[in-house]
């Protein structure tokens, strides 16, 4: 059998991330990629996230199921894959603050459509309470990228991005490894390989700058 082509990972840089985030504030999107963004989240465990796991007081978000789709079922709970996938992550100020918005708003369309309100308890739903498609959240993404001439990169991109940008500033790969729930430190490293190589090349170029002045 032919071999199914790899795809090649993208990362955003700082900047186009910055970029990002702006731009998906006050929209649909907002929550997925602020939780993928700054808690490296994979998509099944933004769609899987419930209130029940959210800490607002102690400020901890528990993975500790996920939901899939297959086929016409797109709501497949189970527990993530591995036990190190099941981790408990500190809410930064930027996914507290989205949080708090998200729970006010959810309470306000509680309260206006009454028993016409679906409560399953996920964090990511529509205004109705019903969850989304799990495969809704990558379809809008792409179509929000294209809308605002954005770089096409998978939501999934993100998580990628995520781990680039922490072992850029100097986070050492074993906390990098545990924050996003990998079996063990040589998972994160075989996977980030080429984007941690292209950091320390850029580092190792310095020197060569330095002393060709």
């Amino acid at each position: 059998m032919p071999k199914k082509n790899k795809y090649n990972a993208q990362v955003y840089t700082k900047e186009q991330v910055s970029i990002l985030l702006s731009k998906v504030q006050h929209t649909k999107l907002e929550l997925p990629v602020y939780l993928a963004v700054f808690l490296g989240l994979r998509r099944e465990e933004i769609t899987g996230l419930r209130w029940g796991c959210v800490d607002l007081v102690e400020r901890v978000v528990r993975i500790e199921q996920v939901r899939t789709a297959a086929g016409n079922n797109n709501n497949i709970e189970k527990v993530p894959k591995t036990p190190k996938s099941r981790r408990s992550l500190h809410i930064v100020d930027e996914v507290y603050s989205t949080l708090i918005a998200h729970k006010e708003k959810q309470n306000e369309y509680k309260e206006l459509l009454g028993d016409l309100y679906h409560d399953t308890d996920y964090v990511f739903v529509r205004d109705d309470g019903k969850p989304y498609r799990v495969n809704s959240v990558s379809e809008d993404f792409t179509d929000f990228l294209k809308k605002h001439s954005l770089l096409k990169i998978r939501l999934h991109d993100l998580r990628h991005t995520f781990a680039s940008v922490l072992y850029e500033a100097g986070i050492d790969l074993k906390a990098i490894s545990e924050m996003m729930g990998h079996s063990d430190i040589g998972t994160t490293s075989k996977i980030y390989t080429h984007f941690f190589d292209d950091t320390h090349k850029e580092k190792l170029s310095v020197m060569s700058k330095i002393l060709a002045n």
